[in-house]
């Protein structure tokens, strides 16, 4: 369903119609989902969704309706299975900062990478890593990959490409993890080269493919000041995935550090190409333009 106020004012009018006249269960569970979703995009009754999804997931196994009305309307109607409404569920939850609720339903739905973004957000790192290590070594295994693997027609090429994206993932969120774990506060230094090590060994498993391993080490480097070397590391993310508007902008800063004007031209001009409505990326490209012509001017009157 496309995100638009359009949309809701269009549909909501059908939804209430629907639910204010239930006559088949499935029509009518629908009806409510979409009431939830359209809800969720608004600040005075985003609550009130989520609280509304909740509700329809507990009363899934329901006993209130024959199978064969749930089952009338099973290829007209777009509704999910509980386990996707539960992670839409905890997606919510994590928007509205309920973050340890959202972690108990990752967990339960072995939702590994998220479950850790959840303990991230409530500050234990250890038990982050302890997971990413887990599954990192398989004493743990995402659910969406036992899917995939399931999957038949996948080749043993593709298979393989998808499994060394998933470990180069995990050792970005290693890296991310040493950087904001406690023994950072302790060690800061050593911190940031466990950091460097975990990137690039992201980088190397992922076959020079990962655009986070190089993303994520070219703003550390830029963190750090060393702009010189974190410009290559943020090339070879763009050069993978050039829709990433803040790499463009962290590149340009760093040649706007080393004052290479032309360069920081290029590198805002395809960031707001990317973001057309990146003002800060706007202002740094006119103070560039006008950074360029004072050094125009300046060779002209050298020559003269």
């Amino acid at each position: 369903m496309p995100s638009s106020g359009l949309t809701a004012n269009q549909m909501m009018p059908f939804i209430s119609r629907v639910v204010a006249h239930p006559r088949n269960w499935s029509v009518h569970t629908t009806a409510l989902l979409l009431r939830s979703r359209l809800e969720s995009t608004r600040s005075r009754t985003v609550e009130r969704s989520a609280l509304q999804l909740q509700a329809l997931i507990e009363q899934m196994p329901t006993s209130d309706s024959a199978p064969k009305e749930r089952l009338k309307y099973f290829h007209q109607l777009p509704l999910p299975s509980k386990w996707e409404m539960e992670k839409e569920l905890a997606t919510r939850y994590t928007s509205l900062g309920v973050t340890r609720s959202a972690l108990e339903i990752y967990s339960r739905l072995e939702m590994w990478e998220d479950a850790v973004g959840c303990l991230q957000r409530l500050e234990k790192e250890e038990e982050a890593e302890k997971i990413v290590r887990d599954l990192l070594e398989g004493r743990k295994i995402e659910s969406d990959l036992v899917h995939t693997r399931a999957r038949s027609n996948l080749s043993e090429g593709r298979l393989h490409k998808l499994t060394s994206a998933r470990e180069a993932k995990l050792w970005c969120l290693l890296g991310d993890l040493a950087l904001n774990s406690f023994g950072a506060t302790q060690d800061p230094e050593n911190a940031k080269k466990t950091d460097i090590e975990h990137y690039e060994k992201a980088w190397e498993v992922s076959g020079h493919t990962s655009s986070r391993a190089m993303r994520s080490m070219g703003s550390l480097k830029f963190g750090l000041g060393d702009f010189e070397a974190s410009i290559p590391c943020l090339q070879h993310a763009v050069a993978i995935n050039p829709l990433y508007a803040r790499v463009w902008f962290t590149m340009g800063v760093s040649y706007v550090k080393l004052e290479r004007w032309n360069d920081a031209r290029d590198a805002f001009r395809r960031l707001v190409n990317v973001d057309e409505e990146d003002a800060e990326g706007w202002n740094n490209l006119a103070a560039v333009y006008l950074r360029i012509g004072e050094e125009g001017m300046n060779k002209d009157e050298v020559s003269n």
